[in-house]
């Protein structure tokens, strides 16, 4: 069986609602067990990635790079990857931006 972590941050749900569809998807799998994981739970256990086979990671794109917080999880798994922990893991990730709502403007 394959265990997938699905590593996330979001603000307002929308990251939650995109890697809970990914997980379902990759759930139909029969051989994937995924877990939803969000990004600050990371930073206080930074060792947990090391159970999973694979990794999906998810954050909100502000200012043209991935939030505050979510960088903050990653740079908590820095003794990780300069041990090469995850290697030979699956990896993937995702990112959603948008634009505010057009707004008119009267003159």
């Amino acid at each position: 069986m394959n265990q997938l972590a699905f590593v996330f941050h979001g603000a307002h749900g929308h990251k939650e609602h995109i890697a809970r569809q990914v997980a379902e998807g990759a759930r139909s799998a029969e051989s994937a067990e995924v877990d939803l994981i969000k990004a600050d739970d990371i930073t206080r256990y930074a060792n947990r990635l090391l159970r999973y086979d694979g990794f999906n990671l998810g954050s909100p794109t502000y200012l043209g790079g991935v939030s505050a917080p979510f960088k903050g999880s990653m740079d908590a798994t820095g003794r990780l990857w300069r041990t090469q922990g995850p290697k030979g893991k699956f990896a993937a990730g995702f990112t959603v931006s948008s634009l505010p709502a057009a707004t008119s403007h009267r003159r």
